[in-house]
């Protein structure tokens, strides 16, 4: 297992878009629209939007011995429009018999690190100091279920194209269940979770 875009970013993305309340009220300087674009370019520069080669050991069948692997990540990476993100921390994973867990500890820093356009908006981020994502997976390779829970806080600033700007503080917490089933010769994947805490001055609580 690859995790290479693994946290549901559409689902985040959502939650501004279905749960930031009245679009056209401004808190800190920014619609429920803008933080949603503002969302939509940080997960596009984040962690998680990148190949940081964090490959899960295989399950191997008969094989009941815990085996453990533990990765360090120091890596800056390039973003999309210019500017670069620095992205450390570790990556473990246990496996015993069917049952495999993972545990993710990341922290992003950007510098002058600036997305794509997303509703006509374009962001520059830069850490503030930084904002760090920490996630703890479970998996059974029998029953194919995953389960997530995780965090993702701190603070960052932001500027848009235009010229203006500011300052974001995320506290979130999110979780979710994975279960994918083979469906004739495809994957079919279903997900649910919940994403609640704040960003950029906004609630957020959202089922999916």
């Amino acid at each position: 297992m690859r995790f290479h875009r693994i946290v549901p970013a559409s689902a985040l993305i959502a939650a501004f878009a279905c749960g930031g309340g009245d679009q056209a009220t401004e808190i800190d300087g920014l619609t429920s629209t803008e933080v949603s674009a503002v969302v939509e370019s940080l997960t596009e520069v984040g962690a998680f939007s990148f190949d940081l080669g964090l490959v899960a050991p295989s399950v191997r069948p008969g094989v009941a011995a815990l085996t453990t692997r533990f990765v360090q990540v120091d890596r800056v990476l390039p973003c999309a429009g210019g500017g670069a993100v620095h992205i450390v921390g570790e990556f473990e994973s246990y496996i015993s018999g069917p049952d495999v867990a993972y545990d993710i500890d990341l922290t992003e820093t950007h510098d002058g690190c600036r997305g794509t356009v997303h509703n006509g908006r374009q962001f520059t981020f830069s850490g503030s100091p930084s904002a760090r994502m920490r996630m703890q997976y479970s998996q059974n390779t029998n029953t194919r279920v995953t389960r997530m829970h995780g965090s993702f806080a701190g603070t960052f600033n932001w500027t848009d194209i235009d010229g203006a700007s500011g300052a974001c503080t995320a506290d979130l917490t999110l979780s979710s269940n994975h279960q994918s089933f083979t469906l004739i010769d495809k994957i079919d994947i279903g997900v649910t979770g919940q994403i609640t805490g704040t960003i950029c001055s906004r609630k957020v609580d959202v089922h999916y």
